[in-house]
């Protein structure tokens, strides 16, 4: 299993083989002003496309997903899943592709760096970064 792609949109969605995307790339989330952490972000939308060898055509792939900090800690968002390998509609040396679509929000309990992660069997497929930012407390206009 590999991953051809995945990216981090502010919207996303993922029907027939295709994604429809809204702010694709976006990776930099800022809180409202004088925010306190913890702060809910999102939602937020993670596309991945995997493919298998030709090998795995015809079996389930276990998958799991986790959201990281910059220190590898888990943030306590994440799931399990089956992949399953079917064949490509043309190249029998290919396997078909699986688009998967996380939809997520969840709590920041910092700003800094965090990851987006995808696993498969202990091995990490793929990491797709994105930053969170504390934007600064509005001072009220002086009178």
């Amino acid at each position: 299993m590999r991953v051809e792609y995945a990216f981090i949109a502010e919207s996303a969605d993922v029907q027939s083989g295709l994604f429809y995307v809204v702010r694709g790339g976006t990776d930099i989330w800022s809180t409202p002003p004088g925010a306190d952490f913890p702060v809910p972000i999102g939602p937020m939308s993670f596309v991945v496309r995997l493919t298998g060898d030709p090998m795995e055509v015809g079996t389930e792939v276990p998958v799991e997903f986790t959201v990281v900090d910059a220190d590898g800690r888990s943030t306590g968002v994440g799931g399990t899943g089956q992949i399953a390998v079917a064949p490509h509609a043309v190249d029998r040396t290919r396997s078909g592709a699986a688009l998967l679509h996380f939809r997520l929000g969840f709590s920041i309990p910092a700003p800094g760096a965090y990851f987006f992660e995808l696993h498969s069997s202990g091995v990490r497929l793929c990491q797709v970064p994105f930053w969170v930012l504390a934007a600064p407390a509005q001072v009220p206009p002086a009178t």
